[in-house]
Parts: C-alpha cells; structure tokens; sequence
C-alpha cells in the first residue's frame, strides 16, 4: 500500500495550478499540481507532507508565481501522509531563488 518506486531527490520548476487538500475518506492526504506553463496540458502531482506546504502552495497558487519544487520518495511512504506513488515535496523556491522550507 504504501510501497512504490525510489526516486532520489529532484526539482520541477513550475506553476501551482492547484492544490488538494485532505483528499480521500480513509487517509486523507494532499496534493499540489503543477505545470511548465499555466496553459500547458501536462501536470505533475507532489504530495504535501504538512500543513506548512500546504500554506505555502495555496501561496504559490494565489500569487502565480513561478516556483521550484525539491522533492524525492523513499521506498516506503506512509499512505496517510502520501497518495499513491507520488513523490513527496521537501522544499519550494521561488523563481528569484527564495527558499521558502
């Protein structure tokens, strides 16, 4: 269940197009999407691991400001703290190199 694939960590540079709050009935996680391009068809998905990065995307969403999302997986997530196998943000920066974690 909360297995999935190792992904070291990386960085997207993106915009926060939408953010998922406690989904799910059973574990309630969150999301946040992003794409390239505000009208690009393609959208990543991170997993939000707190109510901090969850305040921060709903920041990021609200000012459309471009950010860079550092995230990684482990092999094993705990499911109600990460949906699916979707990698887990550790920290965001803002386009002018701001960290923000």
């Amino acid at each position: 269940m909360g297995f999935g694939s190792f992904r070291g960590e990386s960085t997207y540079t993106g915009y926060v197009v939408d953010t998922e709050i406690d989904k799910g009935l059973i574990f309630r996680t969150s999301q946040v999407h992003l794409k390239t391009h505000p009208r690009s068809s393609v959208v990543e998905e991170f997993c939000l691991p707190s109510d901090e990065f969850e305040q921060q995307a709903q920041g990021y969403l609200r000012q459309e400001q471009k950010v860079t999302v550092t995230y990684s997986r482990p092999l094993w997530v705990n499911p109600m703290t990460c949906d699916g196998g979707l990698s887990i943000v550790k920290s965001f920066e803002d386009a002018t190199g701001v960290k923000s974690q």
